[in-house]
């Protein structure tokens, strides 16, 4: 017994639609969203913004979810150098826009983990320096809520 094919998703108001059905509140993924801009999805401390060519960048993400066409993704690639930009061609299957969120979603999670291995590293070095009892607890203090 087969179903009807699962149709391609041929634009990013389709992706995003299927998106925000595919992960509804309390399933892991928290959804930021403006209407029919991007949406940010968030698992843990690392969020991937999918997005649309043409729409402003954020000025802070851990990854970057470009969806369109060919030629769309083409002219948007010139502004991109960043290696953390990823690019989705449209039409395609569901199931493909699934398995690129997901791997967007751990490289996103790959680069919290660096940011916070690198900031642990130096607040190790600045407290190895410190000689003071008082100005290491200081330090301790800051640093804790810098990364909270």
């Amino acid at each position: 017994m087969s179903g009807s094919p699962t149709p391609e998703l041929a634009t990013f108001a389709e992706v995003r639609a299927w998106l925000l059905a595919m992960n509804p509140p309390g399933r892991g993924l928290r959804g930021q969203t403006e209407e029919d801009g991007p949406i940010a999805l968030a698992r843990s401390r690392a969020t991937v913004t999918v997005m649309a060519p043409g729409h402003l960048v954020p000025d802070r993400f851990d990854h970057l979810l470009v969806v369109g066409t060919n030629e769309e993704l083409t002219q948007a690639l010139q502004g991109f150098s960043d290696p953390r930009v990823h690019l989705l061609a449209l039409p395609c299957h569901p199931l493909v826009v699934a398995r690129v969120v997901e791997a967007a979603i751990e490289g996103a999670e790959a680069f919290a983990r660096a940011r916070m291995t690198d900031q642990l590293l130096d607040i190790g070095l600045a407290l190895n320096a410190e000689r003071h009892p008082q100005r290491v607890l200081e330090l301790i203090l800051q640093h804790a809520r810098e990364i909270t």
